[in-house]
């Protein structure tokens, strides 16, 4: 119906924030780690926004980017996971460390959300490994630095386009790809020799 409101916000509610637009107050709930919550009641702040239809009532998640508004929309997607349990894991993780704990395979990172187990936990990383890794709007199309040739171009792509999805720029994600793909066989091995090259500099 809307993807983001743009307002000012008036007060807070248990779980949310009530952003007042044009003469309205919506409640909105949000993330308990959203910046928004410290906004002043003279800063216009803009929350993406997912409406919520359900047969007792309609509810408005909120979240400070679009990118968080994404992994919502897929951890809602998990089986057994609904609109509160997605909003619990943004609460205590940021979109790209649950980018990077799908696709490390790290179960345990989810499980310090309220609510979600370890057979939960399991449940999000195989049915979002995927679509984690598909996450960036555009595949990186920087050539590998020259005289460096990954083995397999399109484990390089796909590298590269998993390390814009952590938030990495395509310059820093294609030049610590090109350099790890030289002898990794496959993109997660390039991914994690990235990460681990990244993380040093």
């Amino acid at each position: 119906m809307f993807h983001y409101i743009k307002g000012k916000v008036t007060g807070t509610f248990s779980g949310g924030i009530i952003l007042e637009n044009s003469g309205i107050g919506y409640e909105i709930y949000m993330p308990s780690s959203s910046s928004i919550y410290m906004a002043s009641p003279d800063d216009t702040v803009t929350v993406y926004t997912y409406l919520a239809v359900r047969e007792d009532g309609v509810s408005i998640f909120g979240f400070d980017d679009n990118e968080s508004l994404e992994i919502f929309r897929m951890l809602t997607s998990v089986s057994g996971i609904g609109n509160k349990g997605a909003q619990s894991v943004l609460s205590v993780m940021s979109a790209a460390e649950i980018k990077k704990a799908v696709i490390f395979d790290d179960a345990g990172a989810f499980t310090r959300a309220p609510g979600i187990g370890k057979k939960t936990a399991s449940r999000i990383i195989l049915e979002l490994k995927d679509k984690v890794e598909k996450l960036s709007v555009e595949m990186a199309g920087a050539p590998p630095s020259a005289g460096k040739k990954p083995k397999d171009l399109e484990a390089f792509e796909d590298a590269v386009s998993a390390l814009m999805a952590l938030g990495y720029s395509r310059s820093e994600a294609a030049e610590a790809a090109s350099v790890s793909g030289a002898d990794a066989d496959s993109a997660e091995d390039i991914i994690k020799a990235s990460l681990k090259r990244l993380s040093h500099l």
